[in-house]
């Protein structure tokens, strides 16, 4: 499951964006801008704290594209997951 929307403003509350939940392992994150560039590569479970080359990305609909496995019939299966999440200054 992964929030719709975050707002990394330090309050320490839904400030990355990351996904929620139980699975057996995640294994990439993907964010794009809405040119389709990619503008963060990295583990899931670390999550996208809202910037770009250090510096705060601009509020608005960002793209994500997560990988990750779990138990599907008693074995590990690969999955991928693609939405939109809100990025909220």
């Amino acid at each position: 499951i992964f929030p719709s929307a975050f707002s990394p403003n330090g309050n320490l509350v839904n400030d990355v964006f990351r996904p929620i939940g139980n699975v057996l392992e995640y294994l990439e994150m993907n964010i794009y801008n809405r040119w389709g560039e990619k503008i963060f590569e990295g583990p899931a479970q670390a999550g996208w704290d809202g910037t770009v080359k250090g510096a705060p990305a601009p509020q608005g609909v960002y793209y994500y594209n997560v990988t990750y496995r779990k138990i599907s019939g008693g074995y590990p299966r690969r999955y991928t997951e693609h939405g939109t999440v809100h990025l909220v200054r």
